[in-house]
């Protein structure tokens, strides 16, 4: 669980009024990785809502054998 007031930081969640972001402290987490970390993988289902409080993230890692055009990802805090 997080604080309202960690949640606040985060343009995004502005649209929330008090209670919703209540209810939402109650079943966010903190989460910290390392460089070079997986979040997820290709495929995965999308059932968690990543927001970068510190650091960037890169989404995109091209492996061998895909098909490659100008595309580049970043994500940052507050993103």
């Amino acid at each position: 669980m997080v604080k309202v007031s960690d949640l606040k930081q985060h343009e995004i969640f502005d649209v929330l009024s008090q209670k919703q972001l209540s209810k939402l402290a109650k079943i966010t987490e903190m989460r910290t990785y390392e460089s070079r970390d997986h979040i997820y993988e290709r495929g995965d289902r999308a059932d968690h809502l990543f927001v970068v409080n510190k650091g960037t993230v890169n989404l995109r890692e091209i492996k061998f054998g895909d098909e490659v055009g100008i595309s580049f990802e970043v994500c940052e805090p507050g993103e």
